[in-house]
């Protein structure tokens, strides 16, 4: 009677009433924007992994060298920046001609309001066009983030020099440069068929399909036949 009605066994009989625990949350894998399949309204560029690496390994070191170099000169070290991030001031270092390569984040929000995010984009990317500046499309905006510090989100970094990392620099110019020619091939192939689909609209137009009727004259045939 003891074993029956003892506290171990009221404890044994409680955890066998309980429900069981909800099954552990699988943590679902960053989007990371790549391959031909995804469309980026503002992006001319299609994004490979070994382009992201590339760009994390670019501006890890990078921002390495440029630590270093306030950690040797303060002043100095922050007047001769490696990069600048942010809207505003990678626009400014674009006008100011002190930008050679832009890096943007594929998952910038859209934002169609007048001035608003979207008209910030596209003027940096016109600017840019302008003065003969690269934009290499890579990473995301909380990955662009962590490698520049405590930022939680970057929409789009500027690098102003890339010495001594001469390589790594090139590498991310060769691999954007072919991710931008595999989106032109891509958009030249769709143009091309919808060019051939209007074509055979046309000429079925022109030259409908015939069919004959029970009183053996001919006549055009129905859409749905």
């Amino acid at each position: 009677e003891q074993h029956v009605t003892g506290a171990k066994h009221r404890k044994k009989v409680a955890q066998l009433a309980a429900p069981p625990p909800p099954p552990p949350k699988v943590k679902t894998p960053p989007k990371t924007y790549t391959g031909s399949q995804v469309d980026i309204r503002y992006a001319d560029q299609v994004i490979t992994s070994e382009l992201n690496h590339a760009v994390h390994d670019l501006l890890q070191e990078l921002m390495r060298f440029q630590a270093r170099a306030i950690l040797m000169d303060p002043i100095k070290g922050r007047i001769r920046k490696r990069m600048v991030f942010g809207l505003r001031e990678v626009l400014k270092a674009v006008n100011l001609k002190k930008a050679v390569c832009l890096i943007m984040a594929p998952n910038i929000e859209r934002t169609e309001t007048e001035g608003g995010l979207d008209d910030m984009i596209e003027t940096i990317r016109k600017e840019a066009k302008e003065r003969g500046v690269r934009i290499v499309f890579a990473l995301t905006r909380s990955r662009l983030g962590k490698i520049m510090g405590p930022r939680a989100r970057v929409s789009v970094a500027a690098i102003l020099n890339f010495n001594g990392a001469d390589d790594l620099f090139k590498k991310v110019i060769q691999l954007a440069n072919e991710g931008r020619e595999e989106w032109k091939n891509m958009h030249m192939d769709e143009a091309v068929k919808l060019a051939e689909d209007e074509s055979t609209v046309a000429e079925d137009a022109m030259h409908p399909k015939m069919r004959y009727r029970s009183d053996g004259r001919l006549v055009p045939m129905d859409k749905n036949q």
